[in-house]
């Protein structure tokens, strides 16, 4: 039984760690698109620092979504 349950306890703690890797890898994407989206929104009446930010913001998204995906990609191996 005592075996069974840190089974268990350590299969809670891997979905777990699994489902904060999604969260980031979303959030990462939905930067990226905010990003891309005020950059293009509203054509060129947007003030230059409204684009600078997204295009921060698309560059960070970006970057954060690629990091997440080959350190997954590193860890099943």
């Amino acid at each position: 039984m005592d075996d069974e349950k840190r089974a268990s306890q350590q299969r809670v703690y891997a979905i777990k760690r699994q489902q904060r890797i999604m969260t980031q890898q979303f959030i990462a994407l939905l930067m990226f698109v905010a990003g891309f989206a005020v950059t293009f929104f509203d054509g060129e009446s947007q003030p230059d620092w409204q684009r600078t930010l997204g295009q921060v913001m698309s560059a960070a998204g970006f970057i954060w979504y690629i990091i997440i995906r080959v350190w997954l990609i590193f860890k099943k191996k």
